[in-house]
């Protein structure tokens, strides 16, 4: 199962004729190319996800909704031009802020995230004290998922308490702990895009893990 070349044709003229009156003539391909398409991903990535984690959900409520919430935005056009799959831990939660894997499509780039994005502050100081309570264990951890790259928002300087020379400063600093890698349009709309995405899935289930058993998630 891949995704159809007429998704990225289809968010591609959304771009350009983003209002509503476009999107309510063209919904008869967004439910073709949009919604059928990532249906039917999800579907197909259940089973090798199953293998990955059984925490992790893999139903169509992994989808995000198309339609933008526009009310403390000064861009109000209503849709969104890129499609998110979000692949969340069955028990943490419904929201972005729960940890899991994250498939982003659009015509500009496509691309994989694995991990937990900027959680609340309770969240993330149980985050940075696992770090700060056995350095060598998160070493071994950030050492074991290769491949990625670290997003990188971060504060200004190290969190109250935290010296500028700490060893894991970077990751002390970081307001999100999600692991991101570039995914080919070509490979997107490939045969075998299924076990491209698991295999990613599987890649960064080190840090996955860790941070499921840090928030004392069962993984």
């Amino acid at each position: 199962m891949s995704f159809s070349p007429e998704l990225f044709t289809f968010l591609s003229d959304l771009a350009a004729n983003n209002d509503r009156a476009w999107f309510t003539e063209h919904k008869r391909a967004y439910e073709a190319y949009v919604k059928r398409d990532a249906f039917d991903f999800i579907q197909a990535i259940e089973p090798g996800m199953l293998a990955v984690s059984p925490h992790i959900r893999c139903d169509d409520r992994a989808l995000f909704r198309i339609y933008r919430d526009t009310r403390f935005a000064k861009d109000k056009t209503p849709y969104k031009t890129h499609v998110g799959l979000h692949f969340r831990h069955l028990a943490a939660g419904s929201d972005v802020h729960t940890p899991g894997f994250y498939l982003h499509l659009e015509p500009e780039g496509c691309w994989f995230g694995a991990g937990i994005w900027q959680p609340d502050p309770p969240t993330l100081a149980r985050l940075r004290k696992r770090m700060i309570d056995d350095v060598a264990g998160w070493q071994a951890v950030a050492g074991a998922v290769q491949g990625f790259s670290w997003e990188a928002e971060s504060l200004k300087r190290p969190p109250r308490g935290v010296a500028e020379d700490h060893p894991l400063v970077d990751f002390l600093k970081r307001k999100s702990l999600v692991l991101t890698a570039p995914i080919p349009r070509d490979e997107v709309l490939a045969g075998g895009f299924v076990e491209g995405f698991v295999a990613r899935c599987r890649a960064a289930a080190p840090l996955m893990a860790d941070v499921c058993g840090t928030l004392e998630l069962g993984w």
